[in-house]
């Protein structure tokens, strides 16, 4: 084929809905200086075809797209970007892969004037095996970057590099259960005998396993910290913490891209779901199909759960976060990471805090705000534009919050006398004020306007998306503004809209996820628009829907949206959730997803 190129998948937020599958653990960002890379991007960010996308991890990439571990971005194979691919029978020069003029002298195996390679007639499309990044001569004669392929640990045998096997970048290390004689795929990509023995459910602990089938290995609940209870052995060899719980229930929930959180009455947290980062906060960095308890955790009276981390305010007034730091939205002070509860140095008496994609924040009792993590768009609030690994005051004329919250480029607060104010990014309108036109603020706060444009907006809850706002006012009407390109801002019209729309009235709760929200009446009925991948809205399909749809699901007493999953505690104290649930994060003790609310096995 030659119709392959390296594209990302999304170059603005605008083009989300029409990419890929919006998996939020992508970490796509839009380019803070669309059109250039000139003088530079900005760190955490890379050039591609002249703009400017945020960095990204292997793992955040998608079936269809590739790492490219020299731009650090998610690429997309296909023709037109000036990159020769391993497919691509013609040239590839930034446009009609056949429509380059080649050099007459071109092929001969001699490199001529105006020639920086010479290929001799074979064009040499990919890196040598086990190079990261390479340039590559075209049919052109010219070098262009190379395709990254063949290395040990990508799932292909590639016999040319000496592979005799592949183990995807996990070595098989024991027979398949009921062999006793077998080869296995070593480290090095080569057969070597394998053991009879050492595989999980063998009865035995070996290698990484915490546990396996009876054998715990001296541990108990009280061993680990944890309330009373018995602890037993889940199928993957880590422990099943799940009986080891109080006998009181879940008053809190909150949700990240990929796990969940829950507070108990007793101020333990538990958390399950993808933790290659630390962001459960059980000191290990395997995922948890099933509620693991936060260790050293036991007087939290709030949680919130970010993109990548996680933080609770403790009994005392301080603040802990876990989980990924690369922005330091961990808030103390360093760019490293934690699998534990760390504290956040300097803060007191704080009364509320939200944790956005890469940042944090906090409001004390006395109405200060303070925010700490990344800051290209002005989201930390202290007048700058400038990231920071510790709290810096909110000081753009913010004094008397009582609620905030974070997204990924965005803040808002509500202030003591209801009205609401936003400030960071503004690239589609989200932060509430249609007479505002500047793509970002971050030297002063946006006072949130209603349907008309002209009275401000007052309420008592505001919850921010990527790229949308929503708000409910104290008479239970819910408002939603900024980007909508799947409903999610549930008024039933199309196209992204810089007023506030309503959604509905009657609304005794919202909350809003990356791109779906969600809001409960009085009555405990839940209704659920925008995304539906992954079945997050819960209504048994993975459709959109531009309005609230009402859930078939027993009488709810809170629901909490995420990036691509939802969660609720029902009025009977048990706790549902449905959507994505890849890294476990719907707490069942599958990795299946769900279209409709599925109990969580506590």
């Amino acid at each position: 084929m030659n119709r392959h190129v390296f594209v990302l998948c999304a170059t603005l937020l605008m083009l989300l809905s029409a990419c890929g599958n919006g998996d939020a653990e992508r970490r796509r960002g839009d380019s803070p200086q669309p059109g250039t890379c000139e003088p530079a991007c900005e760190t955490g960010f890379s050039c591609v075809n002249s703009e400017c996308y945020v960095q990204v991890r292997p793992e955040d990439c998608g079936e269809d797209e590739e790492f490219d571990p020299r731009l650090r971005v998610c690429l997309t194979p296909q023709c037109d970007d000036g990159v020769q691919n391993g497919e691509e029978e013609g040239v590839d020069c930034g446009g009609d892969c056949e429509a380059c003029e080649i050099p007459e002298l071109c092929g001969n195996g001699e490199i001529d004037e105006g020639e920086a390679c010479d290929h001799g007639g074979t064009i040499q499309l990919a890196c040598a095996y086990g190079e990261s990044s390479c340039e590559v001569c075209n049919v052109r004669c010219e070098l262009v970057p190379g395709q990254v392929t063949g290395f040990c640990g990508d799932d292909q045998v590639q016999a040319g590099g000496g592979e005799e096997c592949d183990h995807g970048g996990s070595p098989q290390t024991a027979c398949p259960d009921g062999e006793d004689v077998c080869q296995v795929c070593a480290e090095d990509c080569t057969l070597v005998a394998g053991e009879a023995s050492g595989s999980c459910g063998d009865g035995v602990i070996q290698g990484e396993e915490e546990c396996d089938g009876a054998a715990l290995g001296g541990a108990s609940c009280q061993s680990l910290d944890l309330p009373e209870g018995e602890l037993s052995c889940a199928a993957n060899c880590t422990y099943d913490t799940a009986a080891c719980v109080a006998s009181d229930g879940i008053e809190e929930l909150a949700l990240g891209y990929s796990h969940t959180c829950a507070r108990r009455a007793d101020g333990s947290v538990y958390c399950w779901g993808r933790n290659d980062d630390g962001r459960l906060g059980d000191g290990g960095s395997s995922d948890r199909v099933t509620p693991t308890a936060v260790v050293g955790l036991d007087d939290a009276v709030q949680i919130s759960a970010g993109g990548y981390h996680t933080c609770a305010i403790r009994e005392n007034g301080t603040v802990v976060c876990w989980g990924d730091n690369a922005d330091g939205q961990l808030g103390n002070g360093t760019g490293v990471g934690s699998r534990l509860p760390t504290p956040v140095p300097g803060l007191t008496n704080v009364t509320a805090i939200t944790t956005g994609t890469w940042h944090t924040c906090a409001v004390t009792g006395r109405g200060a705000a303070y925010c700490w993590g990344q800051n290209n768009y002005g989201q930390l609030g202290d007048g700058r534009a400038v990231g920071s690994s510790s709290p810096v005051l909110v000081s753009i004329g913010l004094s008397d919050a009582t609620r905030i919250d974070a997204a990924n480029f965005h803040t808002c607060a509500r202030r003591n006398n209801g009205a609401l104010v936003c400030w960071g990014r503004n690239t589609y309108g989200e932060l509430g004020d249609p007479n505002f036109t500047l793509s970002y603020s971050e030297e002063a706060l946006v006072q949130v306007r209603g349907p008309n444009g002209t009275a401000t907006l007052s309420g008592d809850f505001i919850g921010l998306g990527n790229g949308f706002t929503c708000a409910r006012t104290d008479q239970g009407q819910v408002y939603c503004w900024g980007i909508n390109g799947e409903g999610q801002l549930g008024t039933g019209v199309a196209g992204t809209s810089y007023y506030a729309g309503l959604v509905g009235t009657g609304f005794a709760q919202l909350s809003v996820g990356e791109f779906h929200a969600c809001a409960r009446d009085s009555a405990g009925a839940v209704s659920c628009w925008g995304r539906g991948s992954e079945g997050r809205l819960g209504l048994g399909n993975i459709a959109n829907y531009d309005q609230p749809q009402t859930l078939v699901m027993p009488a709810v007493e809170h629901v909490e949206a995420g990036g691509t999953h939802t969660c609720a505690i029902l009025q009977d104290g048990r706790v549902m959730c449905w959507g994505r649930n890849s890294n476990g994060q719907l707490g069942d003790g599958t990795l299946n997803d769900r279209l409709v609310p599925t109990e969580v096995g506590f």
